[in-house]
């Protein structure tokens, strides 16, 4: 006697051999993130696009970090900008705005139009010195992340 094979008895057959392939709790996990679990073969697969998808969710710490230390030469900007008449917006680029600033302060060395000059330009280095430094060390440190993530796809066998 043949029985009848309906898609929702492939549909458990299916199940059933990914619920042997992974163990509970990386199904609970993979549900949690709102993965569809059809598709995956083995607990090495479905840990890999945990992480993929833990990583994305996560906020990393230097990131962070990162946009509070923006946040402060920005507003250090905005006040020496101020100090020297400079006109700046928020939707400027901080380059754009250094700029700015550096202009107006080179037309002060050529007039000697203020007492203050070297506490300008001081401040004025001090700032963009920062801005280098930081916005460096962010590359820096996404090239790293970048050559570690395609380090963990050859080692997984991942293709890019």
């Amino acid at each position: 006697m043949v029985a009848a094979i309906s898609p929702t008895s492939i549909n458990t057959v299916t199940f059933m051999h990914l619920k042997s392939a992974l163990s509970k709790g990386t199904i609970a996990e993979l549900k949690e993130l709102g993965v569809n679990i059809s598709g995956i073969t083995s607990e090495a697969q479905a840990r890999r696009i945990i992480e993929e998808k833990t990583q994305a969710k996560e906020p990393s710490v230097g990131s962070l970090e990162t946009d509070i230390q923006l946040d402060k030469i920005y507003q250090r900007i905005k006040n020496l900008a101020l100090r020297l008449d400079v006109t700046v917006s928020s939707e400027e680029k901080i380059e754009t705005m250094l700029s700015k600033i550096r202009d107006r302060i080179a037309v002060f060395e050529e007039n000697k139009n203020d007492s203050n000059l070297s506490t300008l330009r001081a401040e004025y280095d001090s700032i963009k010195y920062t801005y280098e430094t930081l916005t460096s060390t962010k590359y820096d440190l996404l090239s790293a992340q970048d050559i570690l993530s395609d380090t963990k796809k050859a080692l997984l066998g991942i293709k890019r």
